[in-house]
Formats: C-alpha cells, sequence, structure tokens
C-alpha cells in the first residue's frame, strides 16, 4: 500500500494535482478520475478534490489534493449519472456542488473524452415556436446542451456570421433570415458531436411538422430551419462569436422586463432531460417565451436571489444547493395577469399536492419533491421584473486609510435605482440595498469610476453574464480624430457628442510628425490621396478621443457623414462634415471603420502596453492651468464650458483627460490642505471620475482667466459674477465645475504636474 501511495504523492508536490496513469486500478476495475473544485461558503475557501467514480455499481469516492488524505469513503451514489461526467459541468455530490475541472487520469480522458466533441446549434426564427420539440429531440439523440441562449441579430451581425457565405448567390436571404427574429444559440456537447448534430438537422428536416413551419418564414423553401458547425474548427470559431470567453459578450439576450414574470428550470430537470417537455407545456398552455438562457449558479447568487425565502421557509438552503448544483434555464414569460396567471400554469410548490389537486401543473408533471420541484417561479406579483432586472460590477476600491485595494460586487436595481454592496475577500455583505439617487446608469460601463457614498469604485468587470449582455453586448469603443480645421471648434463638437449619446471616455491634443501620420494612414498608401491626406493630418494640432456607446462605430460614423464635404452637405447635411468639413482631405474629422480597425488606431493614440502614444502639445509657457472637473464631465458640460472658454478669447494650448487617483489628488491639492475647510471634498472630487486638464494660453500673469472662472462658490458667483464659468456651471463650492490656477507662481507648475508628470 505504501508503494502505490507514495508515487502518487510525489505527483501531487508536482503539480499536477495528483493525476495518476490508474493503469492498475483501471486492470481490477473500471473507474474515473476527475480533478474538482469546491467552493466551501463557511470558510470562504476553494478546496481541491479527485473525485472517482466507478460505474459498475455507480459508487463514488472522494480524495482531498491539498491534505492528501482520503475524504470520502467509497459509497454507493444514484444521483450521479455518468452523462454528467463531462469537462466543464458541475454535480452535485452529496450536498457538495464539485465542478469538474479536468481529467484526473490518461485512462479517463481517454475513455470519456476521446470521442466528446462540442458543436454550435442555432435554432433560426421560423422554428423558435418548436423549441420544445427540437431539445426533446437534442436528448433523444445523446446530445447535451451545455449553453444556451435566445438572441437577436442584427444585419451587420448576421453578416459577420455568414462572412465566409459572401460569395454564395444565398448569402442575403440567408443574412436576412437570420436576422429576421429571435433565434437560439446553443453549444452542444456528445460523442462526434459535429457529425451527430449535422444527421439530427437531417432528421428534423424531414418532418412534416417542422416543414410547415418553415413554409411561414421561407418562401423559397431553401433554408435550413437551423445551422450546425461544419468542422471543430467551425465549431470553436462559431462558439466564440455567441459564446465568447469572459470580458466579451457576444450577441444580447432578448429580454423585455415588460408584463413578465420569471421562470426557472432547475438543475434536476435539465439533468433528467425534461426541458424540451416543459418549455412545450409552457408554450402549449398559451405562453410566450420572450428570453430563454442558462445559467450555472455559483453559491452566492443562489443564496441571493432566494434571499425573501430566507427564514421563511424550511426548505430554502435545500433551494439553493439545487439552484447551483448544475446548469439551470431562465425564461421570461410573457404575462399580462398581474396576479395567477402563469404561477396556476407551475402548480403548489409541492408535486404531491400539485398531483393531487393539480394534475396538469408543471410541478405535477415533472417535479419530485418540494426542492427538486421542476420550476421555479415568481411567488410575489412585485418581484416579477425585479427577479430578472439587476446589474452587476465586479469593482476595486483604494481604502486610503489602511492602504488596501479592496473588492466589492456592486449592485444596481434600475426599478428604483437603488445600489448594494457585497465584500469579495470576507464573502459578506458590505452595503445593505439602499436607494442611491447619485448614480447615474449611463456612468455603468467597464472602466469607469464611480462614486457610492464618498467611494470612488472602479468598475474593473461585470459581474454577471446578464448584466454583460444587458449593458455590454452593444457596448463598442472606437476611435473619432478631430482633424485641425475643426480643432477650434472641440466645444461645439462635444456637445454634439454627448446629444448623440456617446461618451468620450479618452481624450488628447496632440501635434503628430508627417511620418507618425505616414504610419496612422499606412493602409492607404497606394491611393491617390494619402499624400494630401498625411501633409493635412500634421499640419497642426488634432485631437483624439475613445468614444463609446451602443454601436458606436457606425454611430460615429453617422455623426461624421459622407467622406466628401459637399456629398455631405447634399445627402447629410445635419453631419459634422457638413458643417464644418471644406474637402475630402479637410473633411472635419476621422472615424475608424470597423471595431478591428478601432482597436488598431485606438492603441495608435493611446497604447495599452509599452509606450505613450504622440505627444501632448504643452507649451509651459505663459499659460494657467484649468481642470473640469468630474461631475462636470458627467454632467455632459464639457463642450459647454470649452465653448464658454474659447467665447472669452481663451486659446487651449493643450487637452487631455485623466482618470486621479486619490494619491495624485492629495498632492496636486496640497497646497489646499489645511487652508481651506474643503480640501477633503476637493480630494474626494477629483478623484471621482475622469476630469479634463486644459494649458490655457494666458498672457496676463494676474487675473485674466482667474476672472473668467470666478469665485469658488458658484453662489458668489452668480450673485457677483454671472457670467463667469462657476456661475453658470457650478453647484456648490466642492462641484465648482473647473478648477484655476490660484497663485500666478503656481501657474506653470500646475501645467507641468498634468502634462510632465502625470502623461508621463
Amino acid at each position: 500500500m505504501a508503494r502505490r501511495e507514495a508515487p502518487q504523492s510525489a505527483r501531487a508536490q508536482s503539480g499536477s494535482f495528483g493525476k495518476s496513469s490508474h493503469s492498475l486500478a483501471a486492470a481490477r476495475e473500471e473507474r474515473y478520475a476527475f480533478l474538482t473544485e469546491w467552493y466551501d461558503p463557511t470558510a470562504a475557501l476553494m478546496w481541491s478534490f479527485q473525485l472517482f467514480y466507478y460505474p459498475k455499481d455507480g459508487s463514488v469516492e472522494m480524495f482531498d489534493v491539498k491534505k492528501h488524505q482520503k475524504f470520502l469513503k467509497r459509497v454507493k451514489y444514484d444521483d450521479l449519472d455518468p452523462k454528467d461526467l463531462y469537462i466543464g459541468n458541475r454535480v452535485n455530490v452529496l450536498s457538495r456542488q464539485l465542478n469538474l475541472i479536468d481529467y484526473g487520469d490518461e485512462y479517463t480522458a481517454n475513455k470519456l473524452g476521446g470521442k466528446k466533441e462540442r458543436t454550435l446549434a442555432v435554432i433560426k426564427p421560423d422554428a423558435i415556436i418548436k423549441i420544445g420539440d427540437l431539445f426533446e429531440l437534442i436528448h433523444a439523440f445523446d446530445l447535451i446542451v451545455t449553453k444556451a441562449k435566445m438572441t437577436t441579430l442584427t444585419r451587420t451581425q448576421a453578416a459577420v456570421f455568414y462572412s465566409e457565405q459572401q460569395s454564395k448567390p444565398t448569402f442575403d436571404n440567408s443574412v436576412h433570415l437570420l436576422s429576421s427574429g429571435p433565434v437560439v444559440a446553443m453549444e452542444l456537447m456528445g460523442d462526434d458531436a459535429v457529425s451527430v448534430w449535422k444527421k439530427f438537422l437531417e432528421y428534423v428536416e424531414s418532418t412534416d411538422a417542422l416543414r410547415e413551419a418553415r413554409a411561414q418564414f421561407v418562401m423559397d423553401g431553401t433554408e435550413s430551419f437551423g445551422h450546425g458547425s461544419v468542422s471543430l474548427a467551425a465549431a470553436a470559431k462559431e462558439l466564440q462569436f455567441f459564446f465568447p470567453a469572459k470580458n466579451d459578450y457576444g450577441p444580447p439576450n432578448t429580454a423585455t422586463f415588460t408584463d413578465s414574470t420569471c421562470c426557472i428550470i432547475k438543475p434536476h430537470a435539465i439533468a433528467e432531460g425534461l426541458t424540451g417537455k416543459i418549455l412545450n407545456t409552457i408554450s402549449e398552455a398559451g405562453f410566450e417565451i420572450l428570453a430563454l438562457q442558462m445559467f450555472n449558479m455559483n453559491r452566492a447568487n443562489a443564496e441571493e436571489f432566494f434571499q425573501v425565502y430566507k427564514g421563511v421557509v424550511p426548505e430554502y438552503p435545500g433551494m439553493v444547493n439545487e439552484l447551483c448544483s448544475g446548469a439551470c434555464m431562465a425564461l421570461e414569460i410573457l404575462d399580462t395577469n398581474q396576479e395567477q396567471s402563469f404561477r396556476d400554469l407551475c402548480g403548489p410548490a409541492d408535486p404531491e399536492i400539485s398531483r393531487l389537486l393539480r394534475p396538469n401543473t408543471l410541478r405535477a408533471l415533472f417535479g419530485k419533491d418540494k426542492l427538486k420541484n421542476a420550476v421555479h417561479c415568481t411567488d410575489l406579483p412585485e418581484d416579477r421584473v425585479l427577479e430578472e432586472e439587476r446589474y452587476a460590477f465586479l469593482t476595486e476600491w483604494f481604502d486610503p486609510i489602511a492602504a488596501v485595494l479592496r473588492c466589492f460586487q456592486l449592485f444596481y436595481y434600475p426599478n428604483d435605482g437603488s445600489v448594494e454592496m457585497f465584500d469579495m475577500k470576507k464573502q459578506q455583505k458590505f452595503l445593505k440595498r439602499i436607494k442611491y439617487d447619485d448614480l447615474d446608469p449611463k456612468d455603468l460601463f467597464i472602466g469607469n469610476r464611480v462614486k457610492v457614498f464618498s467611494r470612488q469604485l472602479n468598475l474593473v468587470d461585470y459581474g454577471d453574464e446578464y448584466t454583460a449582455n444587458k449593458l455590454g453586448s452593444k457596448k463598442e469603443r472606437t476611435l473619432a480624430l478631430i482633424k485641425p480645421d475643426a480643432v477650434t471648434k472641440i466645444g461645439e463638437v462635444l456637445e454634439k457628442i454627448y446629444a448623440s449619446n456617446l461618451i468620450v471616455t479618452k481624450a488628447k491634443m496632440t501635434k503628430l510628425t508627417w511620418s507618425q501620420a505616414a504610419d496612422f494612414y499606412a493602409e492607404h498608401q497606394s491611393k491617390p490621396f494619402f499624400n494630401n491626406s498625411v501633409h493635412f493630418l500634421s499640419s497642426g494640432p488634432v485631437v483624439a478621443m475613445e468614444l463609446m456607446g451602443d454601436e458606436a462605430v457606425s454611430a460615429w460614423k453617422k455623426f461624421l457623414g459622407p467622406a466628401e464635404s459637399s456629398g455631405a452637405q447634399r445627402e447629410a447635411p445635419q453631419s459634422a462634415r457638413a458643417q464644418f468639413g471644406t474637402d475630402g482631405i479637410r473633411n472635419f474629422g476621422h472615424g475608424s471603420d470597423s471595431l478591428a480597425a478601432a482597436a488598431r488606431e485606438l492603441e495608435f493614440f493611446f497604447p495599452s502596453t509599452i509606450g505613450y502614444g504622440p505627444p501632448n502639445t504643452a507649451t509651459y509657457t505663459d499659460s494657467t492651468c484649468c481642470i473640469i472637473k468630474p461631475h462636470a464631465i458627467a454632467e455632459g458640460l464639457t463642450g459647454k464650458i470649452l465653448n464658454t472658454i474659447s467665447e472669452a478669447g481663451f486659446e487651449i494650448l493643450a487637452l487631455q483627460m485623466f482618470n486621479m487617483d486619490r494619491a495624485n489628488a492629495e498632492e496636486f491639492f496640497e497646497v489646499y490642505k489645511g487652508v481651506v475647510p474643503e480640501y477633503n471634498g476637493m480630494v474626494n472630487e477629483l478623484c471621482s471620475g475622469a476630469c479634463m486638464a486644459l494649458e490655457i494660453l494666458d498672457t496676463d500673469q494676474e487675473q485674466s482667466f482667474r476672472d473668467l472662472c470666478g469665485p469658488a462658490d458658484p453662489e458668489v458667483s452668480r450673485l457677483l459674477r454671472p457670467n463667469t464659468l462657476r456661475a453658470l456651471f457650478g453647484k456648490d463650492k466642492v462641484k465648482n465645475a473647473v478648477h484655476c490656477t490660484d497663485l500666478p507662481e503656481d501657474r506653470v507648475l500646475e501645467v507641468e504636474y498634468f502634462f510632465k508628470i502625470l502623461d508621463g
């Protein structure tokens, strides 16, 4: 025994998590081994186990990888289905939800993983009404649905998906059909899944029911009801389109949040292959499914979702365990009856009672007990939409007292504008749900900084797939470049940008050399206008901006109008090129043609890694510093402030947006510490979001630009100097729109702080 265990320990210590070839055990009795992870909510720790499954008698055994000792002796366990043993799945073993992260030995990998494939299945708009039947058939073909999502594609998205078929005569019809209504995309897993799904398509295409459904949408009969990947390589690419890796979110779900209620098909029902039957029963009862998506809930999410039942029903812990025991499917159901309608179809929570009193309800037909009762449905009318509508973000906050970076989940409820915070390290609630009117939903995007009760939270990622799909799926970033002929109009331009619901997340005035301009226009090198374009772009300062918003690439291109200014005046007279451009070269601005071009061009001006991009235009001579404060930028006042500065006769020599951290803000305002009572508030405001630093040409060494800013208190400004910046745009002594240099000797020093020190 000692000789057999010693090599296993050595392998575990070498970093392989206890993998073993397992040939001796396999020769004696078939046994499958998996590396698993289990989150212990009590200790707030992640545990690693080897899970062993013996198919001969359905018994299981567990081994603690860290402690190198047996955790669970071999015991018969009928609730584990061998079909559920695949990498990426979650299985419930004696109340523990184990994530299967890898095969535990080569034998298991070869036996179970050798023929396992993943492929994409798309149910097109013509067949959505038969989604229940299709799920039943998929299950009958021994395929497992590991991901599913109802979505609606734009024509552009459909064209991108079918881009390899662009030269085929059916391309336009295919794109039109795929973007004509909701589709359901699924990741299927199983032995030889690619070829099995292709055979499935052929089988279903031969059935009368589907042909009749298709006839309503495809008049020529040339389009298939569904799509399947043609190879493993195609499957990988197409799955990435609908189900991207983290930080990308694919097409959005179809939830409406109006006259609807929530239904969840529970993990046990999905594992038992009941999904199709349940969907069919819902449809046959006359209910329309507005949205559909599969989720893998973690324990924290499940506890939060069922919070209303805690201490109310004795089944609460079991309800939580069941919901996070495997994949579940969330449905949004159209239900205009505010009281009972869909709840009537679900039936009483106890399936035994349902079978006695309401034998045709979902829980009577498909439930097993109070916990495994097939579906969850919303109990209270006021919770119908609340169960769906909540946005979650992963955030970071630097605690200046402890000098520690803290991580929180921030939850925002758009129904009433309330917020809630959860401490990720301590795994406990940090802030109870409370109404908070100072948070604008428009500010909820990744990379932004928001203020919640004096804490400046950096939004580093979406906290769940729902939020990513709802808020992030259409969000794009693009480059907007204001050319030399329009830089003096930058205030007016920014006003129009904000009116177009685009957000400026980065901005910098710069002057390109001829070589830099040639690099930027490199792809146009063979075109006749190349030299003229390069010459003009390098002839004076430009303002480069990163814009973010829904479909920002196309929105900014529409904002610009046709490339030739004369054509823009005819075809799009309200466009920027029509109003500010002169010809095809001096045409106001540049916009990225695509997301790929936007990523490349943004990297040119705002490098994400090594390098600093083109330099700013600061002169540090006869100038003073002005900072447009975060609250003014968040309120969309940037353009108005810049216009007021220009109309007063001041020239803006340099312009750049910064996100200040607390240490920088404290250092910049050091001169006010202990002098003005607003010092702490000034620091909090400056690091509460993006600010814009300006270098202003000001040859008057005493008062000139300070006169335009006005007294620090906007109330005083409105009484004594009503046309000053603080009178026009300020709110109070802290949120007073702009900071300007107070002492003549500090004018250049403050300009240098931003444009020389912070800009590197």
